[in-house]
């Protein structure tokens, strides 16, 4: 890797050391963290172990698990609880493999633009945040949701961005936001960046048709992604998934707890 890789385009050789560091990263993680025998890393981790344990014992979800969250996270969790047993352990490997793909997504991306030393550092940053390395094992959502995301942003960045690319972008998006809605953060960023792309080149007819046509794959695939998903899981709604956050209980607790703060 020259010296203008270290501050231009990331390609397939840095994005493999990328990975590896990653990896190190990851193991890294593993041996600082009780992830075998601690009890709880999370507030809501004992839910999210709940849910998966009894979809693998063949109960459904929704009905009659009560479940305010898409059903992706659990349902992969579930898997490998009959894999690998039902056991705390399971739930946070599979946390950790998604930790990977979180880190690895973010620091490939920077990359893209800054170089892969700009992407390893973005990388050491993120792992240096906050709790963030004990969110990366723990068996909850908030990882899991923002990995996907990620990854649907660098499969789109990831080449010329044409029409198909666009429509597998928006797959992973759907996928993602099957593990947790607030995936569709990333979603902003993406049309903004196609927009971007869009307008330089060419005139306004040309602008809105190509523009008009990746938005439109991008849509469409996010909500194949995300039927595909739900297809699996008949018992769920969107008032449960969505409603549920916006009750007038939970609006009441944010109230109270803007008051206390302020």
């Amino acid at each position: 890797m020259g010296g203008g890789a270290l501050f231009g385009k990331c390609g397939r050789a840095e994005a493999l050391a990328l990975a590896a560091f990653c990896s190190l990263v990851v193991l890294a993680m593993l041996l600082l963290v009780p992830w075998q025998n601690a009890v709880m890393l999370g507030g809501d981790e004992g839910f999210e172990f709940t849910k998966a344990y009894l979809l693998s014992e063949g109960v459904a979800l929704y009905d009659p698990i009560w479940n305010d969250q898409p059903p992706l996270h659990t349902a992969i969790t579930a898997l490998f609880f009959c894999w690998l047993g039902p056991e705390a352990a399971t739930a946070r490997l599979v946390a950790a493999g998604f930790g990977f793909l979180f880190l690895w997504s973010l620091g490939w991306l920077i990359a893209r633009e800054a170089g892969w030393l700009a992407g390893l550092a973005g990388i050491v940053l993120a792992g240096l945040s906050p709790k963030m390395l004990l969110l990366c094992v723990s068996a909850m959502l908030e990882v899991p949701s923002m990995a996907g995301g990620l990854a649907a942003a660098a499969v789109l960045f990831s080449g010329e961005r044409s029409v198909v690319r666009c429509v597998v972008a928006g797959l992973v998006l759907g996928l993602a936001l099957q593990v947790k809605l607030t995936a569709g953060m990333v979603l902003p960023a993406m049309l903004a960046a196609l927009a971007w792309e869009g307008a330089r080149g060419g005139g306004i007819g040309v602008f809105c048709r190509r523009l008009g046509a990746r938005f439109l794959g991008l849509f469409f695939g996010a909500v194949g992604g995300f039927c595909l998903v739900w297809a699996f899981f008949s018992a769920m709604s969107w008032k449960l998934i969505v409603g549920t956050h916006f009750s007038e209980e939970v609006r009441e607790g944010a109230r109270e707890v803007c008051a206390l703060c302020f």
